[in-house]
């Protein structure tokens, strides 16, 4: 929520920029003020997120920064399915099901 709240302000302190045309204290263009000063957010924040919105387009968070997932949402419900129809399945019995049914190599 307080993302959202973060970019209407930005935007909208970027409407008034560009319709009123007066640079304020700190850079920041407003009807009345500056910007952090109109808001609860600090300087620094608003500068971050400014930069940041102008590089890529928005404040969220860029997913898929870690390691790669092996076992696909597919393959997991196939386990599931798999410990449901039969309660007594091991551990190496799914490993080798995965291994020829779904050519995936994996470890327990």
């Amino acid at each position: 929520m307080v993302v959202l709240n973060f970019i209407f302000v930005v935007l909208d302190a970027e409407f008034c920029a560009e319709s009123n045309g007066a640079i304020l204290e700190g850079g920041y263009r407003s009807k009345s003020g500056t910007l952090p000063g109109n808001t609860a957010f600090s300087e620094n924040l608003v500068e971050y997120n400014l930069a940041k919105i102008k590089k890529e387009g928005g404040v969220e968070h860029r997913r898929g920064n870690g390691r790669p997932r092996k076992i696909t949402l597919e393959d997991n419900r196939a386990i599931g399915q798999w410990a449901r129809r039969n309660n007594e399945i091991t551990a190496q019995k799914i490993i080798e099901k995965l291994q020829s049914n779904r050519n995936l190599t994996v470890s327990r």
